[in-house]
């Protein structure tokens, strides 16, 4: 017992004392604390000690910094690794200062009303996957079959509703069926098959189609630039068209296309016109001395090959870019119920410059002229001229304003990116109709079509369009507005 006693009580003095024995022996070893530890006595060397001075006054600084001061060091300047002088605004950049400040209130109009918002609705709808926005015209890859709804809206003509239906690889690999079915009342009907084969992914294929349609809502101004433009007539019409046709894209955005087909025409008056425009029926226009029957109005069945080919240097969407392009075509076609007598060769061209200025935002001018020549006895239907009006060259006019034996057209656009699909778009366009050969051509007698709206790219078999514009009346009778042209919808490609 009187062993044990006192090794346990030196132990126990050991642990009270060793708190404070323990800093003073760690201070002994290194003559003075510093902040990791190391020593920094009489014994450390002049090196380290003004190391850890310096690192103590960048403490400080920090200190200092953070409490609101300036930096102690100051932002070292960029190097000039190259020498070089600073290039300056370019002459591209200082020329557009004369478009941007001419334009600047459209621009506001474009930017402000019409891009940024109409671009914040896709992009939502795309993120949050709306349902419309998977499917064409709006989808940027659709699925490989589908079924929508379509409605097309064109101020002055019947508006129809419809449905349209896709397969893509569901027959066979690279097989397409496109099904559109389209309803304006029971006087208006239309329906579309086409069945497409592509060979690769260049845009190399062959397809078949087969269009019928029936409507009593057509329109017809003037032929060959003549009449009036407050004489219009309405006619009713009953058609239906088979055709084939082999595509190639070879080089860019370039292309070539051979078509052949069977189409026929049965026209008739209708009692779908306004009155309050004065419009009337054929018949009561031809009474009236407005114009005679036009060529072909009693029907007739064609059969039509057609070659149409173009050059474009610029690339595939979506880059594109600047470029320009040069286009053409001819097609030959014959009454078969008169094939000696009325034969015909329609003809035309065009070519363009396109202008990139930046991201998608392009310049483009073109300009063309299209011909009709009878080789037969008889005149050419007028449903088989160059149409200058509607879905052709000058849009702000209605479809048939503008049927000629020749037209002739320079247009300027600027496209810009709303969306991946969707671009806005400003036209600008002058050009008529007129006779044979352009006969009676005059700059006095052109016409000028504006029109401004979106229109959505890369689905060649579905478009979705809105647009408003308008044509005038031609030069040397003051070049007044003369139709008002609106259309919001689908519209069929193929």
């Amino acid at each position: 017992m009187t062993t044990r006693t006192p090794l346990v009580a030196l132990v126990a003095i050991t642990i009270a004392i060793s708190p404070a024995i323990t800093p003073a022996l760690a201070h002994a070893q290194t003559g003075q604390d510093g902040e990791d530890g190391q020593d920094l006595g009489p014994g450390a060397s002049a090196a380290e000690q003004q190391r850890r001075a310096d690192d103590s006054a960048g403490d400080q600084g920090m200190e200092d910094d953070r409490e609101g001061d300036p930096p102690s060091i100051g932002r070292r300047e960029v190097p000039d690794f190259d020498g070089r002088p600073d290039p300056g605004i370019s002459f591209e950049d200082a020329i557009l200062w004369v478009p941007r400040v001419l334009f600047y209130p459209l621009h506001l109009v474009f930017e402000w009303i019409i891009r940024r918002p109409l671009g914040w609705i896709l992009t939502t709808g795309e993120r949050e996957r709306w349902g419309a926005f998977q499917f064409p015209p709006f989808a940027e890859e659709e699925p490989e079959w589908g079924l929508v709804p379509t409605l097309f809206v064109d101020f002055g003509f019947q508006p129809s509703g419809g449905l349209y239906l896709w397969t893509d690889n569901v027959v066979v690999p690279r097989n397409g069926l496109r099904f559109q079915l389209g309803f304006g009342g029971i006087d208006w009907l239309r329906a579309s098959v086409l069945d497409r084969y592509r060979f690769d992914d260049q845009g190399t294929m062959m397809q078949v189609k087969v269009v019928g349609t029936m409507r009593p809502d057509y329109l017809l101004a003037a032929i060959n630039g003549e009449g009036e433009s407050d004489e219009l007539v309405r006619y009713g019409a009953r058609s239906i068209e088979g055709e084939v046709a082999v595509a190639f894209r070879p080089w860019r955005s370039s292309h070539l296309r051979i078509e052949a087909g069977v189409r026929g025409y049965e026209f008739y008056d209708t009692d779908w016109v306004n009155d309050e425009r004065g419009e009337q029926t054929i018949s009561d226009g031809v009474a009236q001395g407005w114009f005679e029957y036009p060529p072909g109005w009693e029907g007739y069945v064609a059969y039509r090959q057609r070659l149409e080919g173009s050059i474009d240097t610029r690339q595939r969407r979506p880059i594109e870019g600047s470029g320009v392009r040069v286009e053409g075509y001819v097609e030959q076609g014959f009454d078969l119920a008169e094939a000696q007598d009325r034969r015909w060769l329609t003809y035309g061209g065009a070519v363009g410059a396109y202008w990139e200025i930046s991201q998608g935002r392009t310049l483009g001018l073109w300009g063309g002229a299209e011909f009709a020549t009878a080789l037969g006895s008889l005149p050419v239907p007028f449903t088989e001229l160059p149409d200058l009006s509607g879905r052709g060259r000058m849009v702000g006019f209605r479809r048939g304003w503008l049927y000629g034996e020749s037209i002739a057209w320079a247009t300027l656009e600027y496209r810009y990116p709303i969306w991946i699909t969707v671009d806005g778009f400003v036209n600008v366009t002058t050009g008529n109709a007129f006779g044979a050969e352009l006969d009676g051509f005059d700059p006095a007698k052109l016409r000028m079509s504006f029109a401004l709206g979106l229109r959505t790219v890369g689905d060649p078999d579905q478009s979705f369009t809105i647009q408003i514009g308008f044509g005038t009346d031609t030069f040397e009778r003051g070049a007044e507005p003369a139709v008002l042209r609106i259309t919001a919808g689908m519209q069929e490609g193929f």
